[in-house]
C-alpha cells in the first residue's frame, strides 16, 4: 500500500536555541526536516530539497529573510513553496512587508503555545502532501521512450525519488513495494529499460547536471544532495554519464551567461541586422 509522503519542512534560522525548540516539535508530530542557519544556505537549500513549507526568520546575518523571501517568490522553481515568517519582528508595517513579499503567513516570537505553530503549518501545506506521494524530484523523470508504468514500477520510482541522497537499496525497494529484487528488476528493465541501481544513478546523474546548469548552488552540495558523499566518485560517475566534469559543465554554464553580443554586426533604424563588410 503506497503511504502518504511526510512533509517536509525548511527551517531558517540562524538561533541555534530557536531551531532546537522548533526542530524538537516537529519532529514529536512527524515532519521531516531541513535546517539552514544563514539566508544564503536556506534558499540553496530550498532549491536543492524543494520544501513543502519554509519557516523563514528575518533577522539574520548577510541575506535577511526579506531578502531571502524576495529570491524564493522571484525564483519559478521556489515560488509555489509556502513561506511563514517566524520572528520576533512584529511591528505592523514589518508583518505588512512580509505579506507584501509573498509569505502566507506570520507567526510573531516567542510563539504563544506549540499547537498554534502547528495549526498555522498545517493550514498553509499543499495539500497533496496530506495523501499524495511526490512521483518526481526535480529534473528526475524515467528514462525517454518509454511507455505507461505498471502501479508497481510506478510505486517503486515514487519511493526512489523522494530522496534521492538516502533512496533505498534495491533490496530495501523491493520489500517496500512488496516484491522481491529479482521480479522488480525484471520489471524495471521491461518498462524502464534500465535495472533498480542503474535507474537511481541515471535520476542522481540527471538532477545534478540540471542543478550544474539552472543554479549557482556549489559543487559539493549538489554532489552530497545526489547521494555522493566523495566528490570524487561523483566527478567519475558524472564524468563516465555526460563525457565532462560537473566543474566543466559548470565552467560552460559561466562561459554562455558572460559570452558578449556579437560584434560583427551593426543594426539599421529599423533594428534590422546587417554584416559589416569585412
Amino acid at each position: 500500500m503506497n503511504k502518504p509522503l511526510v512533509p517536509l519542512v525548511l527551517l531558517i534560522d540562524d538561533s541555534m536555541t530557536e531551531q532546537r525548540l522548533l526542530v524538537e516539535l516537529l519532529k514529536k508530530n512527524e515532519f521531516r526536516l531541513a535546517i539552514a542557519l544563514d539566508g544564503m544556505d536556506g534558499y540553496r537549500k530550498a532549491l536543492l530539497n524543494a520544501p513543502d513549507l519554509i519557516l523563514l526568520d528575518v533577522t539574520m546575518p548577510g541575506v535577511d529573510g526579506f531578502g531571502v523571501c524576495r529570491m524564493l517568490k522571484s525564483n519559478p522553481q521556489t515560488q509555489h513553496i509556502p513561506v511563514i515568517f517566524l520572528t520576533a519582528l512584529n511591528r505592523p508595517e514589518q508583518r505588512v512587508e512580509g505579506l507584501r513579499l509573498g509569505a502566507v503567513d506570520y507567526i510573531p516570537k516567542p510563539f504563544s503555545t506549540d499547537e498554534e505553530v502547528l495549526m498555522r503549518i498545517r493550514l498553509h501545506l499543499p495539500k497533496k502532501t496530506a495523501s499524495v506521494p511526490v512521483a518526481e524530484a526535480p529534473a528526475a523523470s524515467a528514462p525517454d521512450e518509454v511507455g505507461p508504468l505498471s502501479a508497481l514500477v510506478q510505486l517503486a520510482v515514487d519511493y526512489l525519488l523522494r530522496d534521492l541522497a538516502d533512496a533505498p537499496t534495491p533490496a530495501q525497494l523491493a520489500r517496500l513495494v512488496g516484491s522481491n529484487e529479482t521480479t522488480l528488476n525484471t520489471a524495471f528493465q521491461n518498462e524502464l529499460k534500465l535495472p533498480v541501481f542503474r535507474y537511481l544513478r541515471e535520476m542522481r546523474l540527471k538532477h545534478a547536471h540540471s542543478l550544474l546548469t539552472d543554479t549557482d548552488i556549489p559543487i559539493r552540495l549538489i554532489s552530497e544532495h545526489v547521494g555522493y558523499l566523495h566528490s570524487g566518485n561523483f566527478t567519475t560517475a558524472f564524468r563516465l554519464r555526460y563525457g565532462k566534469t560537473p566543474g566543466q559543465v559548470r565552467g560552460l554554464r559561466a562561459e554562455a551567461d558572460a559570452m558578449p553580443l556579437r560584434r560583427d554586426a551593426t543594426f539599421d533604424t529599423q533594428g534590422r541586422s546587417e554584416q559589416r563588410q569585412s
